[in-house]
């Protein structure tokens, strides 16, 4: 079992992953892997999708059959770390002191997505490694955001309610598991920016940082 401690985070702010393993197996559980991963969907002309590796940490393990252990391990995106990565999408220009990874997309429903231009999203991914080989594997999403202020906090009105009764979700592909499907997708800065893409960024390749 595998949870975080809340599913919203602001930028720079540790990410702590709670595990709670019951090795029921007949093989020792001997390395746990956690990554973060910014998933970034192109919705122009026609869809391309950049996974990219923005934090990954290991930790070594010694979990014999019949055991549990219950442990916190935390992991930090960061910029800084990512700098010189191709596909990374950012909340400003990367030249910028004050450029952070781009925030997790945000849209109402009835949003139109190539009018979003850039969706946005992070999952925490855990890989657990077993001896004389084969792992485990676990995605949890989670949001990326910059804090909002106490002002608008206060004078925030309600989102308007879609009038279109035929108006679709937004369905969001993360990978082939399907795990995240039909996920509604809210508000984003309209200042993000894409950059360092290779030139084939139109013809709806998926890339893999």
């Amino acid at each position: 079992e595998a949870r975080l401690d809340k599913v919203r985070y602001i930028h720079g702010e540790p990410i702590y992953v709670h595990i709670t393993m019951g090795n029921q197996s007949t093989r020792a559980v001997k390395k746990l892997r956690l990554s973060v991963k910014q998933v970034a969907n192109i919705c122009l002309f026609s869809n391309a999708i950049y996974k990219c590796t923005v934090a990954s940490v290991e930790h070594d393990l010694n979990v014999q059959p019949s055991q549990t252990i219950a442990q916190t391990f935390s992991i930090r995106p960061l910029l800084e770390d990512n700098r010189d990565k191709r596909g990374l999408a950012l909340d400003g220009q990367i030249k910028s002191e004050d450029t952070n990874l781009a925030s997790s997309t945000i849209a109402l429903p009835i949003a139109n997505r190539e009018a979003l231009g850039i969706v946005v999203k992070y999952i925490v991914k855990i890989e657990l490694f077993v001896s004389m080989g084969g792992e485990l594997k676990l995605e949890l999403p989670f949001t990326l955001s910059h804090p909002i202020p106490e002002h608008y906090e206060e004078d925030m009105e309600p989102p308007p309610q879609p009038t279109d009764a035929n108006a679709e979700n937004i369905n969001v592909e993360l990978d082939e598991s399907g795990a995240y499907n039909n996920t509604l997708l809210s508000a984003q800065a309209d200042d993000q920016l894409l950059i360092d893409f290779e030139s084939n960024t139109l013809t709806g390749k998926e890339t893999d940082a």
